[in-house]
């Protein structure tokens, strides 16, 4: 969340938060003048996130489909958002509202997280046809790029997935969790299963 650079007093969306990963830095970002609004559909993980995000009164968790909570709510007068949608990717209604919402209002910065490149793919395609930017980071060294974007967008936190090779491999290769906290210098980085 920090590349979405969030500040005091911003609202800020998380949809398909599951248990709160995301949802917890950016109410730590925001603080209690600001608000997250954050969106699960699966009943288990929204009571998780409700309890992850107990410290912060001001994220409020709740539980629906995406596209039919920001029917609801609208955008919430938020200004960023991070989206982790399952491997189907976001529903079209759901970029629709994000891109331009309600009474013209779009967001500032969005964050698109996918461990499907096909879907990630689309997504993007969706995304740009809707006037919307999207980034891609790429290197030949993982790790180096994810860091070096990072740092060119000032953000003090990278959270990454936890690596699922057997820990014997690590020996010999620490892989791009490992090496990105080993030479990330100033920037917090996170690790999360």
């Amino acid at each position: 969340p920090a590349a979405l650079r969030p500040q005091p007093a911003d609202v800020a969306l998380d949809l398909y938060c599951g248990a709160g990963l995301f949802a917890g830095p950016l109410a730590a970002a925001v603080g209690p003048d600001g608000r997250v609004v954050a969106v699960e559909g699966d009943v288990a993980a929204a009571r998780d996130a409700r309890h992850h995000l107990g410290d912060w009164p001001w994220a409020r968790v709740h539980r629906g489909d995406a596209g039919e909570v920001l029917a609801r709510l609208g955008l919430a007068g938020a200004m960023l958002a991070v989206l982790d949608p399952p491997r189907t990717g976001a529903a079209r209604p759901v970029i629709d509202a994000l891109i331009s919402g309600p009474g013209g209002q779009a967001l500032r910065r969005i964050a698109y997280v996918s461990c499907d490149p096909a879907t990630l793919a689309r997504q993007r395609t969706l995304v740009e046809s809707l006037a919307g930017t999207s980034y891609q980071v790429v290197g030949p060294d993982v790790a180096d790029a994810l860091l070096d974007f990072a740092r060119g967008v000032h953000a003090t936190e990278l959270v990454l997935g936890v690596s699922r090779r057997h820990r014997w491999t690590q020996v010999l290769s620490p892989g791009v969790g490992l090496t990105a906290v080993r030479e990330s210098g100033p920037i917090d980085v996170h690790l999360a299963r």
